[in-house]
């Protein structure tokens, strides 16, 4: 028994001691199997410093929690993130290795290690000079050399203003030379089709005089500005010297390119025409943007607060999904040519989407996951310079349709203008019939027996029958004038029927001899009533009435 007993003890020892080794097998990077496919974030160990005080003696002995994840994502938050891991070299041969952190808006990592009693500490970040990297990159790089069977333990400390995200991966230099020489190509290949897009536009903007093509360059140049900020290269090429840009260039470029998005969206959806809420959101955004970037300088610069650019990355992502809205509603609306800016935000959003799964490890790296959201930017920009183009050509259509309309009613207005010399000529026969029959009852009054009655009443009738005919017509001329009539009434309601009918034909260009044919009364008299007409209207003698009137309709 005794025996027996023995046996199960040393057994159940030799298994605890096996699954000690494997646990820690598990929780030390083994430097000399992983690849640079291998997301090491399941081997992490994470501690928060609130306080922003805590140093590398007292991080050594702080408690952490081990990383669930492949790719510890911590959010947004205020504090120091303190990470710790290990890596051992099991392999026969002394090691090089880079450890990287991919991409992120990290302001300052400070990676600690020991070497023999003293520690050793290597920094890098967007707020830190490119001098003072040992390796100058637009990803986070710290360099990595281990002998046969040698084991290091790291603490990384973090701060930063935007989301907690890291991606950490050993890779080999030739793996690090090749991906920065494919990093600068994509971005100078983006760079250089957006460029090009932009200056077409600007040219576009003076050459037509319509300021949607210059609101649509700030579009397209804001988003060049934000991705070249969170790729790394404006810091490493640009700004590094400048310690206020370097702090503030992302939130100021984010802030940028939501505002002139907002204001693009605005002009060239027609929102105030097309779709109210749309247009009262996409302002809402321009002022929320504002004050965002207004709230968050003051509360750092004057107050001394930490900095936290979140309002403003909210701002952007609010901005992404009210413009997709807008262009939705506006095409709901009768607005055409919104449908490219709906498909250039849908593939744009897409790709982002697709972008963030390959971040999270949900979808593989390749070359196109990893530059998702560059292919997104180009797709859009050349899906919204369609829309532009459209945009442009329905404009021309319907100048096009204005044109022959026109036209057509300057035809109109010489049939018009005919009707009324014909009309002119009927007055003036009507004003002769009448002195005739002023003459004919003189005779009867003077007894002249010689006048034939009923030829005055034959005069009579006929006359009566012209008067009705100079009616029509001048109900006619009315009624083509109603816009006009309309207008001139609105704005001067003290206008007598006399003025308004002198007005009208002034309008038309009658001189005042055609006037007084047609309203059947003198030229001296016509006079009188365009002055009366011209003081009613505030016009001074010198004057034209004329002119004046043109400007009204």
């Amino acid at each position: 028994m005794k025996t027996y007993c023995h046996f199960l003890f040393i057994s159940l020892f030799y298994i605890s001691i096996t699954c000690i080794s494997q646990n820690v097998a598990y929780d030390v990077i083994p430097i000399d199997k992983v690849s640079s496919k291998d997301v090491l974030g399941k081997y992490v160990y994470v501690a928060e410093d609130p306080t922003l005080k805590i140093g590398i003696e007292e991080a050594e002995t702080i408690d952490y929690k081990k990383s669930e994840k492949d790719i510890v994502n911590l959010g947004f938050t205020n504090t120091n993130i303190w990470l710790k891991f290990k890596i051992k070299n099991e392999g026969v041969a002394s090691i090089k290795r880079l450890l990287r952190v991919r991409k992120p808006l990290l302001d300052s990592v400070s990676l600690y290690f020991k070497k023999g009693n003293d520690w050793n500490v290597y920094h890098t970040g967007v707020m830190v000079n490119q001098k003072d990297k040992l390796i100058k990159a637009t990803s986070l790089y710290f360099p990595l050399e281990f002998e046969v069977g040698e084991t290091e333990t790291f603490y990384m400390k973090t701060y930063s203003q935007y989301g907690k995200s890291y991606s950490i991966t050993t890779v080999k230099e030739s793996e690090y030379l090749e991906s920065e020489q494919n990093e600068l190509l994509a971005m100078a290949l983006l760079i250089g089709a957006l460029v090009i897009i932009i200056f077409y536009n600007l040219l576009l903007s003076v050459g037509l005089r319509d300021s949607v093509y210059f609101l649509y360059a700030g579009t397209i140049l804001g988003g060049l500005l934000v991705q070249v900020t969170v790729r790394g290269f404006m810091k490493k090429y640009l700004i590094d010297e400048t310690p206020f840009f370097q702090e503030w260039c992302t939130p100021i470029f984010l802030t940028f390119g939501t505002v002139i998005t907002a204001q693009f969206c605005i002009r060239f959806l027609e929102t105030k025409k097309y779709s109210k809420s749309s247009h009262w959101l996409l302002n809402g955004i321009f002022y929320y943007e504002l004050i965002a970037l207004g709230y968050i300088m003051i509360r750092q610069e004057f107050f001394g607060h930490p900095p936290n650019n979140s309002p403003v990355a909210m701002g952007l992502m609010l901005c992404s999904l009210l413009a997709l809205y807008s262009g939705i509603r506006t095409y709901l609306g009768g607005n055409s040519f919104a449908k490219y800016l709906v498909i250039a935000w849908v593939c744009y959003c897409t790709t982002v989407i697709i972008y963030t799964l390959t971040v999270f490890v949900v979808l593989p790296e390749n070359v196109f996951t990893l530059n998702a959201y560059m292919i997104g930017s180009v797709l859009e920009a050349i899906l919204l310079s369609l829309a532009v183009v459209d945009r442009y050509k329905t404009l021309e259509r319907e100048k096009l349709d204005l044109v022959t309309e026109l036209i057509s009613k300057e035809k109109d207005i010489s049939l018009k203008t005919k009707e009324i010399m014909s009309l002119q000529m009927e007055s003036v026969k009507q004003l002769k019939s009448k002195l005739k029959i002023a003459d004919d009852l003189k005779k009867i009054v003077a007894m002249d027996t010689k006048i034939d009655t009923n030829s005055i009443l034959a005069d009579i009738r006929s006359s009566k029958l012209e008067d009705e005919k100079v009616l029509v017509i001048k109900q006619q001329i009315a009624d083509y004038n109603a816009s006009f009539i309309f207008q001139l009434t609105s704005k001067f309601p003290i206008l007598s029927k006399t003025d308004i009918e002198i007005a009208t034909f002034s309008k038309m260009k009658l001189t005042r001899k055609e006037i007084a044919e047609l309203r059947g009364t003198t030229v001296h008299a016509v006079k009188i009533a365009r002055s009366r007409l011209k003081k009613k209207l505030n016009l001074t003698s010198e004057d034209s009435l004329e002119v004046f009137l043109d400007n009204i309709a």
